[in-house]
């Protein structure tokens, strides 16, 4: 039958991470189509999605519901090249309005944001650790947990710290003297 409708407040982790995935492709994908046809950056952006989508194994209401929105999405942006395939996809999600006079799709700024990010860890400009912290720490914040990772740790063994090199949200660079 139809996907229920997405309550994404209700969304676990591994939910809100398919719907991040199905944002960030819409993001890429918009100016692709936008600026210059680029149909190999849509086709290239929806197989990534493609292959999440391959491994999201979750048969809740609202896993399908996710998985709904992202099926609904990509033949939306498969329309331009791939019309009749886009058309059967659609028919299957059980849309019966015309897929012609659907919208783009448009990217969801809050599904964008992750509540934790992969940030880079140099000691002495040298990777020492990729570490997964809260989004919204302070650089402070984000100096005292780079410091009391173990791997971390073993590498200021004695020695002072003299300076951070901080690019938000994806390094942090701890220069000793």
């Amino acid at each position: 039958g139809p996907a229920p409708p997405l309550a994404v407040d209700a969304l676990d982790e591994r939910q809100r991470a398919l719907r991040r995935v199905l944002h960030e492709t819409l993001r890429r994908a918009a100016p692709a189509m936008e600026r210059r046809c680029a149909f190999n950056t849509v086709i290239a952006a929806n197989m990534e999605l493609l292959n999440h989508l391959v491994r999201f194994d979750d048969d809740s209401d609202a896993g399908r519901a996710v998985v709904d929105e992202a099926l609904d999405a990509m033949a939306r942006m498969l329309a331009p090249m791939a019309p009749h395939i886009a058309h059967a996809l659609w028919q299957a999600l059980g849309r019966t309005a015309p897929l012609l006079d659907a919208p783009w799709p448009q990217p969801d700024a809050a599904a964008l944001h992750s509540a934790t990010e992969q940030i880079v860890v140099q000691v002495d400009g040298k990777v020492r650790a990729r570490l997964q912290l809260d989004a919204g720490l302070s650089e402070a914040e984000l100096v005292d947990a780079v410091c009391a990772d173990a791997k971390i740790r073993a590498h200021l063994a004695g020695r002072e710290l003299a300076r951070v090199v901080h690019v938000p949200h994806k390094l942090v660079n701890l220069v000793l003297q």
